[in-house]
């Protein structure tokens, strides 16, 4: 659901998983615990990487999505040259181009 009030479980959100899970499965099932969380996402796939600002030790290599299997080789190549050169990252994928931290 995108649009919601806060992050906790919603009847319909569990109704919709068990109607799911039922087409799927022929045995009876119980639930033991209904939780709900977040899922960040970044729009349009784009991968975003590069140190943080503060703390230079902690790097970003996030946003590869389902298309990750496809982009993620050439994208690795750039950050690793990135860490061991400090050649620039592209702008489009520079995370502190995009982010205010």
């Amino acid at each position: 659901d995108h649009h919601f009030s806060d992050e906790s479980p919603q009847p319909g959100g569990r109704r919709e998983v068990e109607k799911k899970i039922s087409g799927l499965i022929k045995p009876d099932f119980h639930v033991i615990e209904h939780e709900s969380a977040i899922r960040p996402i970044i729009k349009r796939s784009q991968i975003y990487m590069g140190r943080h600002p503060v703390f230079p030790d902690m790097v970003y290599f996030n946003g590869l999505g389902s298309k990750g299997v496809i982009n993620a080789p050439s994208h690795t190549l750039d950050l690793v040259e990135h860490l061991l050169t400090g050649k620039a990252i592209d702008d489009k994928n520079e995370i502190t181009k995009h982010f205010d931290f």
